[in-house]
C-alpha cells in the first residue's frame, strides 16, 4: 500500500476478496469490486443440484441403469426436497440466494447465524436445534478463525438417521476426526464439495463411505458464469471511470466475513 498512492480501484474476478484486501484499503477509500454476487448465485444453484441428487439417489440410479439395466427391488427409498425441514448454517450472500431458490419447495427453513436474518420464509435457530431436528443441513459459513471447528462431535451425533448433510462452504468448519467417526456409522448421508486437503487424496476415508457423495469443489460458478462475471466487472470499471455508482462493490464489513482462500492441507 505504501507504493500504491494512486490506487483507486481494486477488481477481483473471483468471489472472496479476504486474502487480497485489508482494512487499509478501505481506509483509503479504494473501491473494491468482485464477482461475489454472481458467484454466490451460481453456488446456490449448485447446492440445490447436490441436494436433489442426493435425496433422489441420482448417482446410484445412474450407475445402476448403466450396469444392470433397471432399478433394483430395494431402490424405493429416494426422497424429495418438498416440505422438508431445512437447516442452514451461516447467512451470507449464497444463503440469501438459496433462501429464494428454496421457496417453491415449501421447506420449513431454520437459519443459524451471528448476524441478523431477514427472510420471511425462515426463522432463527441454534446449531443444536438444526442438527437434531432438520432433514437437510446445509453449511454456508465462511472459514476463518472464528468458525474453524465450529461443528463438533456433539453436533454431528445429533443428526437424525436418514438426514442429509451438505457442505459447499469449507471443510475446516467441521472437526475432521469427528466427521469421519460419525460417517462411519452410516446413519445419515452427506454430500461434500470441499475438503480438508484439495485435491482430495486418493486415500481419504471419504472415498470409502457408501453414504457420502463427492464433487471436486465445483458448486460454482459454472463455466458459463465466468464470462458473465468478467463482463459485469468490466461494466463496473466503465461506471467507475465515469463517476457512476458501481454494482459489484464489496464493503469492508462484507470482506471481513468472507473466507480466506487456501489450497492444500491447512
Amino acid at each position: 500500500m505504501d507504493n500504491a498512492n494512486k490506487l483507486k480501484l481494486h477488481v477481483h474476478v473471483g468471489g472472496s476478496v479476504a486474502a487480497y484486501v485489508s482494512d487499509e484499503v478501505f481506509k483509503r477509500n479504494i473501491t473494491v469490486l468482485s464477482g461475489n454476487e454472481i458467484f454466490a448465485r451460481s453456488v446456490a444453484e449448485g447446492c440445490i443440484c447436490y441436494i436433489l441428487a442426493a435425496l433422489r439417489s441420482l448417482p446410484i440410479y445412474l450407475d445402476t441403469m448403466k450396469k444392470d439395466g433397471w432399478k433394483c427391488d430395494d431402490q424405493y427409498s429416494y426422497q424429495g426436497l418438498l416440505y422438508k425441514k431445512f437447516g442452514m448454517v451461516g447467512y451470507g450472500t449464497i444463503s440469501k440466494y438459496l433462501c429464494e431458490m428454496l421457496k417453491p419447495f415449501h421447506v420449513e427453513l431454520l437459519i443459524y447465524s451471528s448476524h441478523e436474518v431477514k427472510e420471511e420464509n425462515a426463522r432463527m435457530a441454534t446449531l443444536d436445534e438444526i442438527f437434531s431436528t432438520c432433514d437437510i443441513i446445509s453449511l454456508h459459513s465462511a472459514w476463518n478463525k472464528k468458525t474453524e471447528g465450529m461443528i463438533k462431535a456433539g453436533h454431528l451425533s445429533k443428526i437424525k438417521d436418514g438426514a442429509l448433510l451438505v457442505n459447499t462452504a469449507r471443510a475446516p468448519i467441521i472437526e475432521e476426526d469427528a466427521l469421519y467417526a460419525e460417517l462411519r456409522k452410516g446413519r445419515f448421508n452427506a454430500f461434500f464439495d470441499v475438503y480438508y486437503e484439495e485435491p482430495l487424496p486418493m486415500d481419504s476415508p471419504l472415498r470409502s463411505f457408501d453414504n457420502v457423495f463427492l464433487m471436486p469443489h465445483s458448486a460454482g460458478p459454472t463455466a458459463d458464469m465466468r464470462n458473465r462475471v468478467g463482463v459485469a466487472l468490466l461494466e463496473d470499471i466503465k461506471r467507475f471511470i465515469k463517476g457512476e455508482q458501481c454494482i459489484n462493490v464489496v464493503t469492508n464489513e462484507q470482506a471481513s466475513r468472507m473466507t480466506i482462500e487456501k489450497r492444500g492441507k491447512k
